[in-house]
């Protein structure tokens, strides 16, 4: 979706909305490349920020509203479930859920966080004195204050790619 169709989107929507909602002033929309989430309503520093693997206009104005309710309701209690009823029913074509299950190509953005979360880096830990080793899904920046906890010996530690890194090798 171009930027364009995006901020003709966001007009729209709180144009139509701004009866029923608070919409914030300086209110800043970003995209962003998130997975486990469609949406996200940072209130403190009004704004909010919809995935960029959202497909259509109307999945995008339905995220939008809900996330804009969050600015009157920031839980998904009985107040936020009343917000997305009188949207629903004005007859603009809005089906804002508390949850993403509605958005019509949710299985494929969960296909994307699951192949992002194949990819991830890990990290094998070492003791240079016993050989103890574990494998953390990330890096420790501080790994110089910690010892091993069989035999208080310093740790390294390296990339660890599953089924490429030789864990003998990196011991020795």
């Amino acid at each position: 979706m171009n930027e364009e169709i995006k901020l003709k989107l966001i007009n729209e929507v709180t144009s139509e909305l701004k009866n029923i909602l608070k919409i914030p002033e300086g209110l800043s929309i970003s995209e962003c490349n998130a997975t486990s989430y469609v949406g996200r309503c940072y209130i403190k520093e009004n704004k909010i920020a919809i995935s960029r693997f959202i497909k259509t206009d109307q999945d995008y104005k339905d995220v939008l509203a809900h996330e804009l309710i969050h600015f009157m309701c920031p839980n998904h209690g009985k107040d936020f479930k009343e917000y997305c009823r009188k949207i629903n029913s004005l007859g603009l074509g809005y089906n804002v859920r508390t949850n993403a299950r509605q958005i019509s190509n949710i299985d494929e953005i969960r296909d994307i966080r699951k192949e992002k979360g194949s990819n991830r880096k890990s990290y094998i830990v070492w003791c240079v004195k016993c050989g103890w080793c574990e494998i953390y899904k990330q890096k420790n920046h501080k790994l110089r204050n910690y010892r091993c906890p069989k035999c208080f010996g310093k740790l390294r530690q390296k990339q660890y790619i599953k089924g490429k890194t030789e864990i003998y090798r990196v011991l020795n």
